[in-house]
């Protein structure tokens, strides 16, 4: 849960308040949930795209009576 509040924007003090969990350990978990995604990317991004530059934008949204959220990923 901490992870999905610092991906929505939440701040490390806000967590620290909110989940009760000391601002080392946020850290630590905020810069090993990094590593992880850029390693992923790496693998998975990386080698297939070869571009000068890359510009990548998401949107999420809700469709018309429908619950769930839906992402958009768009890529110039």
């Amino acid at each position: 849960m901490v992870m999905t509040a610092l991906s929505e924007g939440v701040d490390i003090s806000a967590c620290v308040r909110i989940f009760d969990n000391h601002p080392p350990t946020i850290t630590r978990w905020l810069m090993r949930g990094g590593l992880h995604s850029q390693r992923l990317h790496e693998r998975l991004f990386h080698q297939a795209i070869q571009v000068g530059h890359l510009q990548l934008d998401e949107l999420v949204t809700k469709v018309k009576r429908e619950a769930e959220r839906i992402w958009l990923w768009t890529a110039v």
